[in-house]
């Protein structure tokens, strides 16, 4: 987990939100209230990048709610000139006390990259993303016996520089 993530507030540009982003090396970050400090949703690159499609195609099919939301969201974040106009999805949020399993777990199936961490009070502690995952399962390999099957198992597997193209 990252400790302290730095965030976004739903007042900041576009333009200084991407700016901020890229500087700190990072593609994406949780967006706060700026009043309440409240989380309220995460704005990652792919917001931006839809922004910026400018091209972008509506559909002209009126009669169907879902295709209606859709062309409502795509054409927000094309005029968007805040991240609260261009953050459309509510945070995934995990506590942290949450093991790291049932956090895997729910990046999967919220096929998301990273989860916003809040405590007991829901007050934004850090983010937890894919990699650190990964990590995780590295160091939990790296720290079984020998013996283990497990271990056997990983230190088996292909390295990427082995692998023939």
């Amino acid at each position: 987990m990252t400790p302290n993530p730095q965030t976004l507030k739903t007042t900041d540009t576009v333009d200084a939100a991407i700016i901020s982003l890229l500087a700190a090396g990072f593609n994406g970050a949780p967006v706060l209230d700026p009043i309440t400090n409240n989380l309220v949703g995460c704005v990652t690159a792919f917001d931006f990048i839809q922004k910026g499609e400018t091209g972008a195609i509506l559909p002209f099919d009126m009669e169907d709610p879902e295709t209606q939301h859709e062309m409502a969201v795509t054409a927000r974040k094309i005029v968007a000139r805040t991240v609260g106009e261009l953050t459309t999805e509510d945070a995934v949020t995990i506590h942290v006390d949450t093991n790291m399993r049932d956090a895997a777990e729910m990046l999967t199936r919220e096929q998301k990259h990273r989860l916003c961490v809040v405590d007991d009070g829901n007050n934004l502690v850090g983010i937890l993303s894919t990699s650190d995952v990964m990590r995780n399962i590295v160091d939990v390999l790296q720290a079984l016996p020998e013996s283990s099957s497990a271990a056997k198992v990983a230190k088996a597997e292909t390295h990427f520089g082995d692998v023939a193209p």
